[in-house]
């Protein structure tokens, strides 16, 4: 499933921060952000956001088909002490 760029956006969960500064500054940043992501995504955007996701989706698939080496091999090779001393 392919989310719209808004929909893949979330709202942090809130940190403790030691500090009046920061955490008024946190606060001024999720006030921002809480602004920013009201604000309507044009079509056009929201589109080409949702296109480029499924692109890299199918890309990664593909990748992924072509890949033929088991992963415990791969895991062997890669911690062999030739890959480590390189």
């Amino acid at each position: 499933m392919v989310l719209s760029f808004q929909e893949s956006v979330r709202e942090p969960v809130p940190q403790t921060v030691a500090g009046t500064r920061a955490r008024d500054a946190q606060g001024q940043s999720v006030r921002h952000r809480r602004t920013l992501l009201a604000l309507p995504l044009a079509a056009e955007v929201d589109a080409r956001y949702t296109r480029m996701a499924e692109e890299s989706l199918a890309a990664q698939r593909q990748i992924e088909a072509q890949d033929t080496l088991p992963f415990e091999i791969f895991r062997q090779q890669y911690l062999s002490p030739d890959m480590l001393s390189a």
